[in-house]
């Protein structure tokens, strides 16, 4: 019923831009219940979508946590809801190859939201990202990441009671980041000034603790070609242990001078 009340709306929207990418966003991670009946429609009646898209929350619970509960649900569920098997998991419900389009993901939980927010969003950009079919991963929290260090709300108050225009755009406010925002920021310029990925293999890394007793990899890396004058390596760490790491190149050690960038926090929480 869904996407039969969905069809004249993709249609208009055709209507106008005939080359618009649409989707039917009909699930979370794992949850396949109206999936499955939307597939069921797309077999009989054939599909109008040409992309996938997913709510992805994947640490999310109905109520309160620990962190230490938090950290270990968030470590398994991560690497689960971006995996191979969940890939294929879609694509049994849409088709092989879909378009994979994200614009909601996180963590959702409260007790994980300090820096281990920022890089779960990491790593789940970059695990989606090694994925052929990945179109676009966004995420539709910017304006919760990044805001106003200095509001300046007195000028525009004033201004309403005045009732005058004002130019809000001249007013300085300054930009705040949480550390989500800090994480996103960082990917988020990688891809903007990249156009190939390299896998990257990490042997000998730390190990973080899971659920049911489960130790799961605690760093992830991706490499990128850069469109301008430079390449970037993307590492991220979810463990409260730093790590000295030699990186190779085709099997040897590269003895250059690397730039960095990094978030980091001696708080967990």
């Amino acid at each position: 019923d869904y996407a039969r009340k969905m069809k004249p709306y993709a249609d208009a929207i055709r209507k106008i831009d005939p080359g618009a990418k649409l989707a039917l966003n009909c699930t979370w991670d794992g949850i396949w219940g109206l999936m499955k009946e939307i597939h069921q429609y797309q077999e009989k009646e054939g599909r109008y979508w040409n992309v996938f898209s997913k709510h992805s929350y994947a640490p999310h619970i109905g109520g309160k946590e620990s962190f230490e509960s938090a950290y270990r649900r968030a470590n398994t569920r991560l690497i689960q809801v971006t995996s191979e098997t969940d890939m294929d998991q879609i694509e049994r419900y849409t088709w092989e190859g879909v378009p994979l389009l994200i614009t909601e993901f996180g963590v959702w939980n409260r007790a994980v939201s300090g820096i281990y927010s920022g890089v779960y969003v990491a790593v789940y950009t970059l695990r989606q990202l090694a994925h052929p079919n990945a179109w676009l991963i966004g995420s539709q929290e910017i304006s919760n990441n990044a805001q106003p260090a200095n509001p300046q709300i007195r000028p525009v108050l004033r201004a309403f009671k005045e009732n005058r225009d004002i130019e809000t755009d001249s007013i300085s406010t300054g930009v705040m980041l949480t550390q989500t925002g800090k994480a996103m920021r960082l990917i988020h310029q990688v891809t903007s000034e990249s156009n190939y990925v390299w896998p990257v293999i990490i042997k000998n890394g730390v190990k973080v603790p899971g659920l049911k007793d489960r130790l799961e990899e605690g760093l992830y890396a991706m490499a990128f070609r850069g469109t301008r004058d430079k390449d970037w390596l993307v590492m991220t760490n979810r463990s409260e242990q730093s790590q000295e790491i030699d990186l190779n190149l085709n099997g040897v050690l590269l003895n250059k001078e690397f730039k960095g960038q990094f978030i980091s926090s001696q708080k967990a929480r």
